[in-house]
């Protein structure tokens, strides 16, 4: 009696379990739990259940659920597919406990000989790793990557960058060059190629990439900051007004930018157009403050690089300007 009942209890749970995969396959997840759910009821110690049960919960944005029941299931059988779902679960739950349990689940996978996704779950391992500011880290994971003769540019690329961004310069030099070799149209490789040049002070190729993407995009911010960088080193000013020019289209609620175009108008002998500029910029800090609710203090103590020009904006103001009017008005501000 005992057999029949098992047998009928497998059969029903095997035609709940096709049910709920059809339903899944139509995007039809709430109907899929259901039949999963009592699927569940019938073989409690099946982890499969448990397994579909955290991705139809995922794909409904139930987090917390998805996440018990693909634990309970990699509890139950430690398979790499099971990890594998569990791990990107948890990088987007986002949060430090979960981040750090999706990089061990990671590592794991990296070493398991029979997992075939580990190009995809190194560069996840990448991102967990950046997310908890782990940058050396994230940097080591593609330079094993990489050492494996990846086809993939992109791989390269995040060497690179996160060289420029660990002080491996002249690693992300030869890394950036590999992934233009595989992909020479791309703005954003040109532009990670160009930072690294700067860094490594072969100004003059970093300004020829720069120029040429800009021949391209014409308002690409990125690329006039590295060139209003390299023409502040070179003392020319009138390009560097023209790199400042063409941020401030993107970034003209900045205001440190209209504080620096004010700087190189004072060298080009511009005055009225660098109190102009100086006024742009107190008008920011003050449009800024009242946007974001910040107390003056507050903000500027925070923020010495803001606080030093400020103070040298003061020394040019002219006495009864409207310059000056805004001056005062910005260091009242409080507030509501």
């Amino acid at each position: 009696m005992m057999n029949r009942e098992n047998r009928n209890s497998v059969t029903v749970f095997e035609t709940l379990l096709q049910l709920g995969q059809q339903h899944m396959m139509r995007d039809e997840n709430r109907a899929a739990v259901l039949c999963f759910l009592d699927a569940q009821k019938l073989l409690p110690d099946n982890h499969l259940t448990g397994y579909l049960l955290g991705l139809c919960y995922k794909d409904l944005g139930m987090l917390e659920e998805a996440r018990m029941n693909l634990s309970e299931a990699v509890e139950i059988s430690n398979s790499p597919e099971y990890n594998w779902e569990l791990a990107q679960l948890l990088l987007k739950i986002n949060e430090e406990p979960e981040l750090e349990e999706a990089l061990d689940i990671l590592e794991r996978l990296l070493r398991h000989h029979s997992f075939s996704k580990k190009e995809t779950a190194a560069f996840l391992y990448q991102v967990g790793c950046e997310k908890l500011g782990r940058f050396d880290d994230a940097f080591e994971a593609m330079r094993r990557l990489t050492k494996g003769g990846s086809k993939n540019s992109k791989a390269y690329y995040e060497l690179g960058r996160l060289g420029n961004i660990v002080g491996e310069y002249e690693i992300a030099d030869k890394t950036i060059k590999r992934a233009l070799e595989l992909e020479p149209f791309s703005t954003l490789y040109k532009l990670e190629q160009a930072r690294t040049l700067l860094k490594l002070r072969r100004y003059a190729e970093s300004h020829r990439l720069c120029e040429e993407v800009v021949k391209s995009w014409p308002n690409d911010a990125t690329a006039w900051r590295i060139l209003s960088q390299i023409r502040s080193k070179k003392g020319d000013w009138e390009g560097f007004v023209e790199a400042v020019d063409h941020i401030l289209l993107k970034k003209g609620h900045q205001p440190m930018h209209h504080y620096h175009k004010g700087k190189a108008l004072q060298k080009l002998d511009r005055s009225e157009e660098a109190l102009s500029s100086f006024e742009d910029a107190i008008s920011r800090w003050l449009s800024m403050l009242q946007q974001r609710k910040i107390a003056v203090r507050t903000w500027f103590e925070q923020h010495p690089t803001d606080l030093n020009a400020l103070e040298q904006i003061k020394e040019v103001i002219n006495p009864g300007s409207t310059m000056e009017k805004k001056f005062n008005e910005l260091l009242n501000y409080v507030p509501n």
